[in-house]
């Protein structure tokens, strides 16, 4: 969804209305995704073993499709628009296509984004509870099946607050909450240290084997690149043109 909006739609006011609908779904309450997940997966469609009446996992699952959507589609689109105007003017200028150019030269460029953006919204599921409060339920059981009810972090914790054993619940969110924190480090670190640290030492490396390989042999996206800059640069002194 993000590549077309921001690939292959023109500017103007279709796509604009696009664009505003996801930051709308992305700004409604995620206890109403909860409501239409527990309408649409389990009334209507009864995805759990208990039928119409019953809660399932796999039904949570989907209503978190729903809830991180829109963010994540979003997320892609500010990815995709890192990429400067001029490497796509560079690659039409040499008659590549807008699919080619977008999976050999926007897609490699903003995948550092669109992967950083993949792990903010792990981050984000694990904080959502309303959802699947409405749709998974909040029993747990020593089995784990798709099609039952279950627990997520957030709602193991959010099931002791009613619990008569006090001591045993105060333990239960000491250990959820732990566990949570634990998760939400390693995401920071994933974020922050190790996904620029992988790609600042790529760069680094791909930066010293261009030196070394001769250049029929160089990437074909930095070929394009190259090439076409000194093509529009050109046409430019020729034409007097202004991109």
């Amino acid at each position: 969804v993000a590549i077309f909006i921001n690939e292959f739609m023109r500017d103007g006011k279709v796509k604009n209305i696009f664009v505003f609908f996801i930051d709308s779904l992305g700004a409604t309450p995620s206890i109403i995704y909860g409501m239409f997940g527990m309408l649409l997966f389990l009334q209507l469609l009864g995805i759990s073993s208990g039928g119409n009446s019953g809660k399932s996992l796999f039904a949570g699952a989907l209503t978190l499709i729903f809830v991180i959507l829109p963010a994540f589609t979003r997320t892609n689109i500010q990815a995709l628009q890192t990429v400067s105007k001029e490497e796509r003017q560079a690659s039409y200028a040499l008659g590549i296509g807008k699919w080619q150019t977008c999976r050999k030269i926007v897609l490699p460029v903003a995948f550092q984004h669109i992967l950083t953006g993949v792990v903010l919204s792990v981050g984000r599921v694990l904080a959502e509870t309303a959802p699947l409060y409405l749709t998974a339920g909040l029993s747990g059981g020593s089995k784990i099946s798709l099609m039952s009810a279950g627990q997520t972090l957030t709602t193991r914790i959010y099931s002791q607050i009613n619990s008569n054993d006090l001591v045993s619940a105060q333990n239960i969110m000491y250990e959820c909450a732990f566990v949570t924190l634990i998760l939400i480090i390693l995401i920071l670190i994933v974020v922050d240290i190790i996904i620029p640290k992988y790609f600042e030492y790529k760069k680094k490396k791909q930066s010293k084997e261009g030196i070394k390989i001769l250049p029929s042999k160089i990437g074909f996206k930095q070929r394009v690149i190259d090439s076409s800059k000194n093509l529009i640069v050109k046409a430019k002194s020729f034409y007097n043109l202004n991109f």
